[in-house]
């Protein structure tokens, strides 16, 4: 949000989940229920660690799909994010932003996620923390947690644990919109069995 300039670096994961009036919440200066506006990144952002966290698009990563709907591929360059966070993905349907998905990498980060999002949105709605057995019989627990926030909702799914990745949804009513549009364009594109 351009009045509100943030070092992710300095004040974390919370400080830039930002909700405000004009639009249900931003996420790394990428507003939800608002048109996607990013500079493009340029061959000099990337390969630099010792300077702040900047964000930038690269068109390349840009995909249209034929239901309406374009996924952009932000990065963040600079210093690495404190929350293993390099990379976020927004969904624009409608000429606006419904959906944004960081995956946030590294063992030790994955509480203080957790910890960040109840700090910004208070307990979740919904959450569990789960024990999980995977095909490795490799032990860990999963944690899930949901905010209901008026116009939005956040989602958290990582591990409390041996697990180092995790992931934040953060979506409006009209990304489920944009996801019925996909589902019925590729039910009416499927090849026809004979």
């Amino acid at each position: 949000m351009k009045d509100h300039p943030l070092s992710v670096a300095a004040l974390g994961l919370a400080s830039v989940l930002i909700c405000n009036g004009a639009h249900a919440a931003a996420f790394f200066d990428i507003e939800l229920g608002a048109p996607f506006s990013m500079r493009e990144c340029v061959a000099g952002d990337f390969g630099t660690f010792d300077r702040p966290i900047n964000v930038c698009t690269t068109t390349r990563e840009k995909t249209v799909h034929p239901w309406g709907s374009v996924t952009h591929s932000v990065h963040l360059v600079g210093s690495a994010d404190q929350r293993g966070i390099n990379e976020i993905f927004v969904t624009e349907y409608k000429d606006v932003v419904v959906k944004m998905r960081a995956v946030t990498y590294g063992e030790p980060s994955q509480g203080q996620v957790l910890l960040d999002l109840i700090t910004k949105f208070g307990p979740p709605t919904t959450g569990a923390r789960v024990p999980v057995e995977d095909a490795f019989r490799a032990r860990y627990v999963k944690i899930v947690a949901n905010w209901n926030k008026p116009g939005f909702t956040v989602k958290f799914r990582g591990t409390a644990d041996s697990r180092n990745d995790g992931e934040i949804i953060v979506s409006t009513k009209q990304a489920l919109e944009e996801s019925r549009a996909g589902d019925a364009w590729r039910a009416k594109n499927r090849p026809s069995k004979m």
